[in-house]
């Protein structure tokens, strides 16, 4: 929807570029295969790229700052169960260097996303004046409106909810000692873990980052390891089922 508001084409077009750009976010980190797809396809179109990547970027920054708050509340949910506790100092410390390490990677992309307008075009002026391509990208990576935000950040809530619970029903069936909160805090944790330059999407890094964590609060690793491969697999069959849905969308007459 934010990409057809900014270029021309029916909203079923966008929708299949969309869903066709799922594929190649199953083997690059973090997923930007799937945007760099996006605006790749929708430029050919004559739209200025660096005005869609603005668009892009500010869908990812919410979903960064999505993963920054269930892992901050979760982590919060389950210290306040553990106070004291040898676990609970582990994770803190652990998690400690996390969120330092979250709020360096979302913070610039942040402001880009809370400032004011005026802020906002003062600065991508400047920077239109000197780097005229850097400059449309600032200046399109805030939401035009605070309803739109509200929208995009509902339906990023709806997702991780969705995803919190799929995990936390796996876990209860592989009777993992692992409450709720620790869940959401690792799951939030093992998402962001993917923008790493290191990390390949479904090769050992969010698994490392999971086991680890199951292992601080003195779980098994041979089952965290487990939830975490049927968790995954099962979100890249959606993956591609998706793809070959948009590639289907794609193909149709208009």
């Amino acid at each position: 929807v934010l990409l057809r508001r900014t270029s021309d084409g029916r909203l079923r077009q966008h929708l299949a570029t969309y869903l066709v750009g799922n594929v190649f976010s199953l083997f690059t980190p973090g997923g930007f295969g799937s945007d760099a797809y996006r605006v790749y396809a929708v430029g050919r179109v004559g739209v200025d790229r660096w005005l869609l990547a603005g668009v892009v970027l500010r869908e990812r920054l919410v979903g960064l700052l999505g993963f920054l708050a269930l892992f901050t509340a979760g982590s919060l949910l389950w210290l306040h169960g553990q106070a004291g506790s040898e676990a609970a100092l582990r994770f803190g410390a652990w998690a400690g260097l996390a969120v330092r390490t979250g709020a360096v990677l979302t913070g610039v992309g942040t402001l880009a996303v809370l400032l004011s307008p005026a802020l906002r075009r003062r600065l991508a002026a400047r920077l239109r004046a000197r780097l005229p391509r850097l400059g449309t990208l600032v200046e399109h990576a805030a939401f035009p409106s605070i309803g739109e935000a509200l929208t995009v950040l509902a339906l990023t809530a709806v997702m991780l909810a969705s995803w919190w619970l799929g995990a936390l029903l796996l876990a209860r069936d592989l009777e993992l000692a692992v409450g709720p909160g620790y869940l959401a805090a690792l799951l939030a944790l093992t998402e962001v873990s993917r923008f790493l330059p290191i990390s390949v999407q479904g090769i050992g890094v969010r698994e490392a980052v999971f086991l680890t964590g199951v292992r601080l609060v003195g779980g098994a690793g041979e089952e965290g390891v487990l939830l975490v491969v049927v968790l995954y697999t099962l979100n890249m069959t959606m993956q591609l089922g998706l793809s070959g849905l948009g590639l289907g969308l794609r193909g149709r007459p208009a």
